[in-house]
């Protein structure tokens, strides 16, 4: 079963989970290029990617176009483009704050955060006492 957040900031299987999914338009800048190709007898297995951007899109948080005749004698179906609707993009952005590396660019703002308003701090007090 996928996750539906990344776990690792580096994954190793760049499907590993929904958030992957979805940031499948972000990777593959041309709409008219082919994306990815799965086999067919993919869709029976609920745990395979093509079953999940499959569900994704019946449930509207993406929408795709498919070629079933490109490489028919394969086997294999290609996703031609894939788009994410409103809701897509919701659902993206709550799982990227929830991921490692989205946890992790909190922490660095944040940290940054203080860091900024530490140094303006000092250099008024600096300021107020030579006058």
């Amino acid at each position: 079963m996928k996750t539906f957040f990344r776990k690792t900031i580096f994954p190793k299987y760049h499907l590993d989970s929904i958030q992957a999914i979805l940031e499948m338009h972000e990777y593959y800048g041309s709409p008219s290029g082919s994306y990815q190709c799965f086999q067919i007898t993919e869709k029976e297995d609920p745990h395979s990617s093509l079953s999940h951007i499959l569900r994704l899109d019946k449930e509207g948080f993406i929408q795709t176009t498919w070629d079933n005749e490109r490489f028919k004698e394969k086997n294999l179906i290609e996703l031609k483009s894939i788009a994410l609707t409103i809701e897509g993009y919701k659902l993206l952005e709550e799982l990227k704050s929830k991921s490692k590396a989205g946890k992790l660019g909190k922490r660095v703002s944040d940290l940054v955060w203080v860091i900024f308003t530490s140094i303006i701090t000092t250099l008024a007090v600096l300021w107020i006492k030579s006058c």
